[in-house]
């Protein structure tokens, strides 16, 4: 299973994905959490998703799709909880 499959239908929480989006454009397309650039493979190696990765090898394909879906979902719920509030 590759990455690629995974996070197809969620990449809409990775800024990079909307360069011209101006509400990315304006924070330089920055992590809300460590304020690195927000790529698909930033989170891969974020500090924030640090705990997600524990007894994962993200070189297997099953534990990268795992965690690439954790991620988002995270990402998922934090977007939909600034929309709420």
């Amino acid at each position: 299973v590759g990455s690629e499959m995974c996070i197809r239908d969620r990449t809409r929480y990775i800024k990079m994905n909307y360069k011209n989006d101006q509400r990315y454009s304006k924070s330089l397309w920055k992590c809300e959490n460590c304020s690195k650039m927000d790529s698909e493979s930033h989170i891969l190696w974020c500090s924030a998703y640090q705990h997600l990765r524990f007894n994962k090898s993200l070189n297997n394909g099953k534990d990268l799709c795992k965690y690439l879906n954790e991620v988002l979902k995270l990402r998922e719920r934090n977007e939909n909880d600034k929309i709420k509030s």
